[in-house]
């Protein structure tokens, strides 16, 4: 489970503790309120949202629940949150939960075995052209590593673009000629959020994604789109299920044998 989905250490509390009772039976609310050091009952009303653990209480919890360092000091800012009476000490702890939030949600947090890249002057070109990452990603096909020239038709590309192409890829460092064929070295990167082109990088694929969706007959793509009103919680929620997904998305394509290249777009954002 992830504990930085939450905005309520209570409901921290009760998630992480369901949790560790499926994995072991041993955690329970009664073992929790003796090693917290209160009663039973006092500890049902703080979970049930009629009460409050005091700092050391909270301390005890979060070694109960094996939490580690980073998520210890994020429990203890949503207990912070919810008792403090001060306007402005809440206002920043609530900045402060929601910056947490935010580098939790990253996608490269979740790909752990990606490649991120940073800042450079000559790997910044494979995200600001977007048909070097297409056909980087053909390379790892057997026919057209072997044969790059049959992309031509594929792409709409001319044999001297897919030569240049290729080319740009080799001075990268991303692919490598070896026996006739055409290899890539790396298959596995990722460009940060805070990277400074990645809005140029987001807006270039999403164009060229727009219109290699536009061409293609309905059996060959699949798109959704919903406006919906729920509320912060709901959508960090929904943002972390995104994040698991990809997960096994990454799972399953690692698994399994490459004959073609697809692209999957996912976007969640505010109106209000």
């Amino acid at each position: 489970m992830n504990l930085f989905e939450f905005q309520d250490y209570k409901s921290a509390i009760r998630h992480r503790m369901r949790y560790l009772k499926s994995k072991n039976p041993k955690y329970t609310y009664e073992r929790l309120a003796k090693y917290c050091r209160i009663q039973k009952t006092y500890l049902s009303r703080v979970i049930n949202h009629d009460a409050d653990l005091s700092e050391d209480q909270l301390y005890l919890t979060s070694q109960y629940l094996q939490l580690n360092h980073e998520e210890t000091e994020y429990l203890q800012l949503l207990h912070g949150y919810e008792r403090t009476n001060l306007d402005g000490r809440r206002q920043q702890i609530l900045k402060d939960i929601e910056l947490i939030q935010s580098k939790k949600m990253k996608t490269e947090s979740h790909l752990s075995r990606s490649e991120v890249v940073k800042p450079n002057l000559n790997i910044d070109l494979y995200y600001t052209e977007p048909w070097l990452q297409i056909i980087h990603m053909c390379l790892t096909i057997p026919k057209y590593s072997k044969q790059p020239l049959l992309l031509g038709p594929l792409l709409r590309l001319s044999e001297t673009e897919i030569q240049g192409h290729i080319a740009a890829l080799k001075s990268l460092k991303l692919v490598t000629e070896s026996k006739g064929k055409v290899i890539p070295t790396k298959d596995d990167i990722h460009m940060p959020t805070e990277h400074p082109l990645y809005a140029t990088y987001r807006t270039m694929t999403r164009l060229k994604s727009i219109e290699q969706m536009a061409r293609l007959p309905i059996d060959k793509r699949y798109s959704f789109s919903v406006v919906f009103s729920s509320n912060p919680q709901t959508r960090a929620k929904i943002h972390q299920e995104f994040l698991q997904f990809l997960k096994k998305v990454k799972s399953l394509v690692e698994s399994n044998k490459e004959s073609h290249v697809y692209q999957l777009n996912f976007d969640l954002f505010d109106w209000t």
